[in-house]
């Protein structure tokens, strides 16, 4: 990983973390899913790593997604 997220995206992650899908995460956030799914892929980008593997029933963590994940709950 490459770059330090800003709060505001770590937030939005680990409400993804949470809930396993942009849609829980969107609902518990009070956004519209297709914000929390381009909010993650500029994460990924800035940070020039995958985070999430998206399936159909949601998402789970990749390797780097959970280094990312121990590093946002410190800080939360």
């Amino acid at each position: 990983m490459n770059a330090q997220p800003d709060w505001s995206d770590l937030r939005l992650f680990l409400e993804v973390a949470r809930q396993g899908s942009f849609s829980g995460a969107a609902g518990v956030l009070g956004l519209h899913h297709t914000t929390i799914a381009r909010r993650m892929d500029q994460l990924e980008q800035a940070l020039s790593a995958r985070l999430l593997d998206r399936h159909a029933r949601g998402v789970r963590l990749t390797i780097a997604g959970e280094t990312l994940l121990e590093h946002a709950r410190a800080l939360e």
